[in-house]
């Protein structure tokens, strides 16, 4: 119900720039990368099928979708002579699962230096071209639900709600689209602080509080202007320095996860990518946020109080290893290679570290895919996957990261990140099976989002 009322405020607000957006997308964007049907009824003669990571794949399946939704699996292949005129897309030698999920990505930056300039440059409808094109670049890749969490900037964020409504209604080739708009941080540890002083008063950061009801408020705020979920910057930033280890008040952390809980909306505790930054993370948990993201400098203490809260981890393993080169001599190299040697060099150093994926993963937390694109180019999410399987963690659960437990984690389970009759028809399909071959994800043949059917290749 609260969401509900906040929705609709979401839909009056500047009624006159989503009407002048929609026709600039509508006239400017390229046709998409591969050929669209418009969500109508169709069926799937599918070789091999997951229903849900964890499960057996079955032999030999028929998937009757109608109207956006799953309407049945049934064995064999069936031929529907009762309706001749049924559409039956042929995937008997490929292998289709859920969708794939990334809980963490930045559709309106890319890696590039000149991306840092956007938000005193770019108009929100420059930006939402911007949106667009890395939502359909996603969505290609297999993609077809996607968090966004938010840099601070509020033109950033109407140009990421407005692409999110024009996917939810048809209008642009995309993943469903799942934003936190702008992050909720303390004054001056917003990781915005990239500009002198009168741009930064004249441009922001949004979602800065202080003080327990202040914090309160930007909840409410970003609620009001549209978001999905919740994101708090609870730490210091590898970054900015100093980076303190907790830069928002105990009271301040409990007044954001309450105000979140009684909207009903989950809350990320993001950071802990400093050697100090453990503790905030910690207390976020033990306040409540369901979600920690990042985390490269876990303690002894922090899954121990995730398992116990029955949170999840969300962290990056292949953005670190695309942001910087393999050697010393080489650390320009890596995607994020302009910015300053002393950043690289700690980067570098953290590459060389046991990933903080795999502690958690041996501690039996549960692992969220969040691949952070935008580090590197949207569209290569599907690298974060080989990412988990390099360092050992099983295809199932790598498979379950990226599905199930990220759906459940933002509690859209019941609608997406598996398939079962009633949910919404969301799958991606590839040549071999990915349990086998990992590396055959970042190649999909065919993607259906929202029952929309996106040809990628022949089969």
């Amino acid at each position: 119900m609260v969401m509900a009322v906040f929705r609709r405020l979401n839909f009056r607000f500047n009624p006159v720039f989503r009407f002048v957006l929609s026709l600039t997308l509508l006239n400017l964007l390229s046709a998409p990368a591969g050929q669209c049907q418009e969500e109508s009824t169709f069926a799937l003669h599918v070789g091999t099928l997951l229903k849900k990571a964890g499960e057996s794949p079955l032999k030999d399946q028929t998937v009757l979708i109608e109207g956006g939704l799953i309407a049945s699996i049934l064995p064999g292949f069936h031929t529907f002579d009762d309706n001749p005129a049924l559409e039956i897309i042929d995937l008997r030698q490929a292998f289709v699962m859920p969708g794939l999920i990334d809980t963490h990505v930045h559709l309106s930056t890319d890696h590039r230096p000149e991306s840092t300039l956007s938000v005193v440059k770019s108009s929100s409808a420059e930006l939402a071209i911007i949106v667009a094109r890395n939502a359909e670049s996603i969505l290609m890749a297999g993609f077809t639900t996607v968090m966004d969490l938010g840099n601070g900037w509020r033109q950033h964020e109407q140009a990421v709600y407005a692409v999110r409504d024009a996917i939810s209604q048809g209008a642009l080739p995309g993943p469903e689209i799942l934003a936190a708009g702008s992050p909720i941080a303390a004054h001056g540890f917003a990781r915005t602080g990239r500009f002198n002083d009168a741009v930064e008063f004249a441009g922001g950061p949004e979602g800065t509080c202080q003080g327990p009801e202040s914090c309160r408020y930007q909840v409410l705020e970003q609620l009001y202007r549209g978001a999905d979920f919740i994101n708090v910057y609870p730490t210091g930033s590898l970054l900015q320095q100093p980076s303190p280890q907790q830069t928002l008040t105990n009271d301040e952390l409990s007044a954001i996860a309450e105000t979140a809980d009684l909207a009903g909306v989950k809350v990320i505790a993001d950071g802990g990518n400093s050697p100090v930054g453990a503790a905030g993370i910690n207390r976020a948990i033990e306040y409540g946020f369901d979600i920690i993201d990042t985390v490269t400098f876990p303690d002894n203490a922090t899954f121990r109080l995730l398992n116990r809260n029955d949170g999840y981890f969300a962290p990056h393993v292949y953005a670190l290893e695309a942001a910087v080169g393999d050697t010393p001599e080489t650390l320009e190299k890596g995607s994020m290679g302009w910015l300053p040697r002393s950043i690289l060099e700690q980067l570098y150093a953290l590459k060389q570290q046991t990933p903080s994926a795999l502690v958690g993963y041996r501690e039996k937390s549960k692992l969220i895919l969040a691949s952070d694109s935008g580090v590197f180019p949207h569209g290569d999410n599907g690298n974060e996957l080989l990412a988990y399987s390099k360092l050992g963690i099983t295809p199932a659960d790598t498979l379950a990261a990226a599905t199930i437990n990220a759906a459940t984690a933002f509690g859209i389970e019941a609608r997406t990140g598996h398939i079962a009759p009633g949910l919404e028809a969301d799958l991606v399909a590839f040549r071999e099976s990915p349990l086998e071959n990992m590396g055959i994800v970042a190649h999909p043949e065919l993607v259906i989002s929202d029952g929309r059917i996106f040809y990628m290749g022949k089969h």
